[in-house]
């Protein structure tokens, strides 16, 4: 029986007639057996942030009784996990069983007893209206910027767990209100991300898309015309890559591209000078707000010119040129004054230019 101490003795040994035994007392301790518990096993569970385990003990045995010995189980046995972490294969260890029966004090359940089973990672979904995207103005792409992941739902006070990463795009590009919006890609984060999964790395949310405004240009700026000019090329565009349809109004005509002036260069030289209206429209799309530009430029009716002396000499140049503009017949006249200090240098090339009436300074 195990127990202690129990007394040595020499009993009947004998040496024979040559020798004596010399007998010097002891105590012997007897210990109980180990035994091993059979038959238990675990159930795998979802991670919920305990180490307890339910057992399966309706088969259990007890392995190692010796012989014809009465020793059985009693107690109700508890399971414990290793860790509360997630994981595959996890040992198991139960306790709360005790042995019983006549032989029961020698035998003794062995110190580890266990089994295994698994944590899987608790299932987590972000909460439905909880993700948010900014609004955008209209550039083409579906690409959406995120303001908010979502909130998640299913986590485990106190265990600390992010949504992060991912991408946002717009089911289309184009312009609209409470467009569907779809983030993917999202991760777990944090010090618990491990004990957790997500149902979906996917989650909806709305937002806008404005139409963007477009910026319209003339293809030439709209200097100003004399009488008699010829015709010249314009054209708008907008940077949205829409057609752009021009008008004018004033005395002017316009088959794109060509504007041609309206005023005949046999008009009287007292005539006013006459403004001619360039306007440019874009009506817009689904996309895009519709946009329209406006410019201006005079046509001059000149006669005789006076030069004040307040201007530069090339403004000079140009006051000449103004006047080859008004007859551009081989020869003509006009009149030009200079009443200044300024020495007016003209470099005219097959044209005979008469001077009259200069004042002030030789040309």
């Amino acid at each position: 029986m195990a127990g202690s101490p129990y007394a040595i003795s020499i009993g009947t040994l004998s040496a024979g007639s040559n020798y004596s035994i010399t007998f010097v007392p002891a105590n012997l301790t007897v210990t109980a057996k180990p035994l091993a518990i059979n038959g238990i096993t675990a159930n795998s569970k979802v991670y919920d942030g305990t180490r307890s385990a339910t057992l399966n003990t309706g088969t259990v045995t007890l392995g190692g009784v010796v012989g014809s010995d009465v020793v059985s189980l009693s107690g109700s046995a508890t399971g414990t996990f290793d860790t509360k972490n997630a994981g595959t294969g996890k040992t198991v260890s139960f306790s709360g069983l005790s042995l019983s029966g006549a032989a029961a004090g020698n035998y003794s359940i062995t110190s580890t007893a266990s089994t295994t089973a698994n944590i899987t990672p608790a299932p987590l979904t972000v909460l439905a209206g909880s993700a948010t995207v900014a609004n955008k103005v209209y550039d083409g792409s579906t690409s959406a910027t995120i303001t908010a992941r979502g909130t998640l739902g299913g986590i485990i006070a106190p265990d600390v767990v992010t949504l992060n990463g991912g991408s946002a795009n717009f089911d289309d590009a184009n312009a609209g209100n409470g467009k569907a919006v779809t983030i993917t890609g999202l991760t777990l984060g944090g010090a618990d991300a491990a004990n957790y999964a997500l149902g979906s790395t996917s989650v909806s949310a709305t937002a806008n898309i404005a139409k963007a405004d477009q910026v319209l240009s003339f293809s030439t700026a709209l200097i100003d015309k004399v009488v008699g000019d010829p015709q010249f090329d314009l054209t708008a565009s907008s940077n949205s890559g829409l057609p752009v349809s021009v008008s004018v109004t004033g005395p002017a005509t316009y088959a794109a591209p060509t504007l041609t002036l309206g005023i005949p260069a046999t008009v009287a030289a007292s005539a006013a000078d006459y403004t001619v209206t360039v306007t440019a429209n874009q009506a817009g799309d689904v996309n895009h707000n519709s946009a329209t530009l406006s410019g201006t430029f005079k046509v001059l009716q000149l006669g005789d010119i006076t030069h004040d002396g307040s201007v530069t000499i090339i403004d000079a140049m140009e006051y000449l040129k103004v006047a080859l503009h008004l007859d551009p017949s081989p020869s003509f006249t006009r009149n030009i004054f200079l009443d200044g200090s300024n020495r007016a240098v003209i470099d005219v090339r097959d044209v005979l230019l008469v001077l009259q009436k200069v004042v002030s300074q030789p040309i």
